[in-house]
Formats: C-alpha cells, sequence, structure tokens
C-alpha cells in the first residue's frame, strides 16, 4: 500500500479526507476518470479485512432453517413433453 504525506495532497483531496474525519459513520465514494473509489478511515479497513469468510457448512448452520425438518420429496411424475 502506497502511503502519501499531506503536502502531495490536492486541496480537492484534502477536503475529501476532512469530510471523512468529521463524518466517521461514513465512507466517501469518489468517480475519478470513470474509476469508483471507496475512502475509507483505516479502522473500517482494518475491519473489513478481518472479516471471517464463512464456510459452507457454517453458512447452513446459521441458517433461519436450521433444526427445522424439512419434508422434501422427489416428483416423480413422468417429465412433461416440450415444442421447440
Amino acid at each position: 500500500m502506497r502511503c502519501i504525506s499531506e503536502r502531495q495532497l490536492s486541496q480537492e483531496i484534502i477536503e475529501a479526507l476532512d469530510y471523512v474525519s468529521r463524518n466517521q459513520d461514513e465512507s466517501l465514494y469518489i468517480n475519478y476518470q470513470g474509476e469508483n473509489f471507496v475512502l475509507l478511515r483505516e479502522k473500517e479497513y482494518q475491519n473489513i479485512c478481518k472479516k471471517k469468510k464463512e464456510n459452507l457448512i457454517d453458512f447452513f448452520k446459521n441458517s433461519p432453517l436450521y433444526g427445522i425438518e424439512l419434508d422434501i420429496q422427489r416428483d416423480k411424475t413422468p417429465s412433461r413433453e416440450v415444442e421447440f
């Protein structure tokens, strides 16, 4: 990751940083040359990086349907004909 000192920043970027600093619960979205960027506080960025990715088994265990007995049966009727 590249670090930039305050002396190297343009006035617009300084104003954007001030905005994020004042509005601590908000991120700032910036569109620059057709690309979108997000300006985050370092703490927010670290929280995003630390979040553990949930595996498939944990996903199903945390489902609201976990523990509910579902009556799942295959429909054995012959398939219908479709004209193309």
